[in-house]
C-alpha cells in the first residue's frame, strides 16, 4: 500500500509525474487542503504556504521563502503530517 503524503502535491502527480490513483498510490494526502481554513473576510478558503504551516504549527523557521530545497520540503511535510495530520481526513 502506497499513501503518498505533501504539500500541494495533485499537479505533480497528475501532470509531472503521471502518477495515477489506483494504479501508482492508493492514497494521496495534501497537506495545503488539510490545513487550508475559511476566510470570513473574503468568503472563501485560503491555504498557507508550507513554509507559513511549518512555522504556525511546528515553529519552524524554513528560511527566507526565497529558496526551497525539495528534501527538507519532504521532510517538513512528513513531520507536519504526523503531529498535526495524521488524525484528520484527506
Amino acid at each position: 500500500t502506497i499513501i503518498l503524503v505533501a504539500y500541494s502535491i495533485g499537479n505533480d502527480c497528475k501532470k509531472w509525474l503521471d502518477l495515477r490513483q489506483g494504479t501508482h498510490y492508493k492514497q494521496l494526502i495534501d497537506l495545503a487542503e488539510l490545513f487550508k481554513f475559511y476566510e470570513e473576510r473574503w468568503h472563501n478558503y485560503h491555504k498557507v504556504s508550507l513554509r507559513d504551516a511549518t512555522f504556525g504549527l511546528l515553529g519552524i523557521n524554513l528560511g527566507d521563502g526565497h529558496h526551497s530545497s525539495p528534501v527538507e520540503d519532504a521532510r517538513m511535510s512528513i513531520r507536519l503530517y504526523n503531529t498535526c495530520g495524521r488524525d484528520e481526513k484527506a
